[in-house]
Order: C-alpha cells, then sequence, then structure tokens
C-alpha cells in the first residue's frame, strides 16, 4: 500500500476528506521523526508497535574494490517492534499459524519421515 492508497483509505474509513486524511498521516509521521530525533526517543502504539532508536557502534570495514581498511562512523538507527496484535493480525491474513513448538518444526523440516519437504528444498541434518 502506498501513501496516496493509504490516505484514500484513511479518508473512506473515517468520513473525512482526503485533504484531512493527508494533514493527518503526515502529522502522525512527524511526530515518529521528531521523538525519534532525541536519544531516547521512543514511541509506543497500542495494536501497532514500538518505534525506538537503536545506537550502532563505531567499527571499522573493507573498502571490497581495494581492499583498503576504512573506519564507519557510529549511527543511530530506527528500529519498529510489531506488537503480539500486529503479528497476530499479520499471520491470519496469510494463512500461517504462529506455532513454535518443537513437533511443528520437526513436521516443518521432513520430522522422522525424513521426506524432502518442498517448501525447504532438502533433506533434515540428522
Amino acid at each position: 500500500m502506498t501513501k496516496t492508497e493509504l490516505v484514500n483509505w484513511m479518508a473512506k474509513e473515517a468520513g473525512i476528506s482526503k485533504k484531512a486524511a493527508a494533514a493527518a498521516l503526515n502529522a502522525f509521521v512527524k511526530a515518529i521523526h521528531d521523538s525519534l530525533k532525541k536519544k531516547t526517543g521512543k514511541i509506543r502504539i497500542a495494536d501497532l508497535g514500538t518505534f525506538v532508536v537503536a545506537h550502532r557502534k563505531a567499527r571499522s570495514g573493507v573498502n571490497p574494490q581495494t581492499g583498503k581498511k576504512i573506519k564507519i562512523p557510529s549511527a543511530n538507527l530506527p528500529r519498529f517492534r510489531a506488537s503480539k496484535a500486529l503479528k497476530q493480525a499479520a499471520n491470519k491474513v496469510s494463512g500461517t499459524p504462529l506455532d513454535r513448538s518443537s513437533s511443528a518444526r520437526s513436521r516443518a523440516i521432513g520430522g522422522k519421515t525424513g521426506e524432502i519437504n518442498p517448501r525447504f528444498g532438502q533433506k533434515p541434518k540428522r
């Protein structure tokens, strides 16, 4: 879904004009940007998730073209952690339940039969 499609959907769902929906969406995005600019910025929205700032330390790397060592500076990165409700909603739509039991994993990789699972295309490692 694009921003335009989201604005159209919000306008229709809330019974407001597209201009008002666009203004509301822009204000929401600006609030997230402004909050995350702070070092300890965090926005938690029930049934959606949490926007946080993660700090990545400075590190050294290698330029793949020249093989020369370079310093990569530290950075603050935006992160999003989905809420339980959002994860459940996404899994209901896709039709794949969120089952983390060992028997489910075993069945997913071929289980006791040792069959090749078409989803993974390989035999399980024993």
